[in-house]
């Protein structure tokens, strides 16, 4: 999966993930172009192994939900559920939750064999309570600040696989060729459908078509009026029928003036 993106909706990107955790194909991987924040990060994480080109970041999965007054992090409920998933990948769980939540304390320690590991101040507390606390241990990044890491550190974080220059070296790593790839480019529908589906379009539409309704129910019998609000709905709920964002019920409801 080439990944370059800021992320999105996260019901959308969690049923990204689960199609990945849940599938039969044997090796999934990510190959992060340039950026994976936020749900890209989830969607990378949920494959198999991470591939990152040299300037590529990950991370910063922290749940924000828009409001009338502007943009508000996301509740316990939400993160909670988040580092839950997180705990489900191939990937260090510390890491992870880090990524999600900037009130976690993230650490590095040394084990007896001398390997990495990264754990929470969580997982600190109890290992001092069994007695086992760590003789070599580094604050990565504390409190107040989500993980977002660069294509070394993700090496480091034991999220990335390896360092790519670009595509063709993934792919030969891999022993596969171009042939082998998939391009899966939008359709013309989609990209109406998209552009349809933009806050902006949307708004404009809603704004046109009770405009009209205003001007027909003080104005009858013109015909026009009602003929431009029934456009402008049809296409405001059109496209977000074509994306998946209305379904058959929800426009019927509408049509009743439900």
């Amino acid at each position: 999966l080439e990944l370059d993106t800021f992320g999105g909706e996260v019901g959308a990107a969690l049923k990204i993930s689960d199609l990945l955790m849940k599938t039969k194909i044997p090796k999934t991987v990510a190959f992060v172009k340039t950026k994976a924040i936020s749900a890209g990060a989830l969607i990378a994480l949920s494959c198999k192994e991470i591939v990152m080109m040299p300037h590529a970041k990950i991370g910063d999965c922290e749940p924000i939900i828009q409001t009338d007054k502007g943009i508000e992090f996301g509740a316990e409920k939400f993160k909670t559920m988040l580092r839950a998933v997180f705990r489900d990948f191939h990937y260090p769980d510390a890491i992870g939750e880090k990524m999600v939540d900037k009130e976690i304390e993230l650490y590095e320690i040394e084990v007896e064999d001398g390997a990495i590991r990264f754990i929470t101040d969580t997982d600190l507390e109890n290992l001092k309570r069994s007695g086992k606390e760590p003789t070599k241990l580094k604050l990565v990044l504390g409190k107040g600040k989500l993980l977002t890491a660069t294509a070394e550190e993700a090496v480091h974080y034991q999220l990335a696989r390896r360092i790519v220059q670009d595509r063709a070296e993934l792919l030969a790593h891999y022993g596969w060729s171009e042939a082998d790839t998939v391009h899966v480019d939008p359709t013309w529908s989609e990209d109406i459908s998209r552009w349809l589906t933009s806050p902006a379009i949307s708004g404009i539409l809603l704004l046109a078509g009770l405009v009209c309704v205003y001007v027909a129910m003080n104005h009858p019998g013109l015909g026009v009026p009602e003929l431009l609000a029934v456009a402008c709905f049809a296409v405001l709920f059109g496209g977000k029928y074509m994306a998946g964002l209305a379904e058959s019920w929800e426009i019927l409801l509408f049509v009743l003036a439900l």
